[in-house]
């Protein structure tokens, strides 16, 4: 992505076998969270780009964990059906090979990860903003973003896209892209739903959508107007991963 620094980052890594997780966020204001065991803790995090990746420093009241996100091979930019620009605009991604190292571990890591970088502020004119990334099968990545105006109520009459990120560096966006939330009673969301359909594919013939669907295993207080994040458990098409769900509130 050329020109100066990227006008927003968000990325994370996972071994979810390993009870291990983190993401972290320039968006709307910088913040981070962090998975150890069975309990997810907001990070006070440091975010620097480093060749095509980046370099974390995150900090919790237990841990204190460093991470490298390389991508591999390299990013990607997406584009939406048609050619367009991604909702929130121009957009390149990547899965990542993350280096973990952690105070107290004896021990570095390797897993996982994934980086979202935007060339432009994207929330820019926004309502309400998504991201949303999700450890598939086979080390790939489902993604969606979407974009909501000003005075939007609903998943509905927001702008989506998704895509398939493939461990060889390529990129498939989907035809169309269904998202449902469930909220508790002080806002935070709890359970995601994804129905991503190829393009082409006649909505009749409904197992062709490839579906995944999380459970909240911790995140932030909602913040009102500000960013909401959680960290999922999903299964996707049987496959368990770590899933990641940003939505800033304007």
């Amino acid at each position: 992505m050329s020109g100066g620094g990227p006008g927003a980052i968000v990325c994370g890594f996972s071994d979810l076998a390993a009870g291990l997780g983190g993401l972290a966020w320039e968006l709307g204001g910088r913040g981070g969270l962090v998975l150890n065991g069975n309990e997810v803790q907001k990070a006070e995090v440091g975010i620097w780009p480093e060749g095509e990746g980046v370099r974390l420093e995150m900090h919790t009241k237990g841990a204190e964990v460093e991470a490298t996100l390389v991508p591999s091979p390299g990013t990607v930019e997406l584009r939406a059906l048609g050619g367009a620009e991604p909702p929130g605009g121009a957009l390149e991604a990547a899965i990542c090979t993350a280096t973990i190292r952690s105070r107290g571990w004896g021990r570095t890591l390797q897993c996982p990860g994934h980086l979202s970088r935007w060339a432009a502020d994207p929330l820019g004119g926004a309502g309400r903003f998504r991201h949303l990334a999700v450890e598939a099968a086979e080390r790939s990545v489902l993604l969606l973003c979407s974009l909501g105006a000003p005075g939007d109520e609903s998943h509905g009459e927001e702008e989506a896209a998704a895509w398939l990120l493939e461990p060889e560096g390529g990129a498939v966006a989907f035809g169309e892209a269904l998202l449902s939330t469930q909220y508790d009673e002080a806002g935070r969301q709890t359970r995601a739903g994804l129905e991503l359909w190829p393009e082409g594919e006649e909505q009749t013939a409904r197992a062709a959508a490839t579906r995944a669907a999380g459970t909240r295993l911790g995140g932030t207080e909602p913040a009102d107007p500000g960013m909401t994040a959680a960290l999922l458990r999903f299964s996707t098409e049987g496959a368990e991963g770590l899933g990641s769900y940003l939505i800033w509130r304007g």
